[in-house]
């Protein structure tokens, strides 16, 4: 009774240790994160000329970059109310730039805008280390202004 006890015993501490070395093992290989990409979200898609607008662009950064540059366009007549820290060196225009010597973690930069008549579509790209030619972001892009 007693041998069958340490056998079960040590087959247990067996699984175990094999499910912590599969479980190290698919993480090690990138299965979570496997790629980089921005994607941004409006807090409305439907506002009254003036009205401000809060806008994210979520950043996932996968373990093989440790560079990245966003350029957001932001359409013609809107007024950057808060810049999120990002550099706005053209008008409509704001870009963020990152670079680590290590792991970059994920981020999302938020900037405020505020409605004017007309045109409400918004565009942006990014590039990553990893990356042959820059991406378009992924999301929200179009605000209806007015009624």
């Amino acid at each position: 009774m007693k041998d069958n006890l340490k056998k079960s015993g040590l087959i247990g501490v067996l699984v175990i240790v094999l499910l912590i070395i599969l479980f190290v093992s698919f993480f090690e290989k990138g299965a979570v994160a496997s790629e980089s990409f921005v994607t941004r979200e409006f807090s409305k898609t439907r506002v009254a000329p003036g009205e401000q607008v809060t806008v994210k662009l979520k950043v996932s950064v996968s373990k093989d970059d440790t560079f990245y540059a966003i350029e957001e366009h932001i359409p013609e007549g809107w007024v950057v109310i808060d810049d999120g820290d990002g550099a706005t060196s053209e008008p409509n225009k704001l870009s963020w730039v990152e670079f680590s010597m290590g792991i970059i973690p994920g981020k999302t930069y938020t900037y405020v805008v505020q409605a004017e008549e007309g045109s409400s579509n918004f565009y942006g790209i990014y590039m990553f280390e990893t990356f042959k030619e820059s991406r378009t972001t992924s999301g929200d892009t179009t605000i209806i202004v007015g009624d």
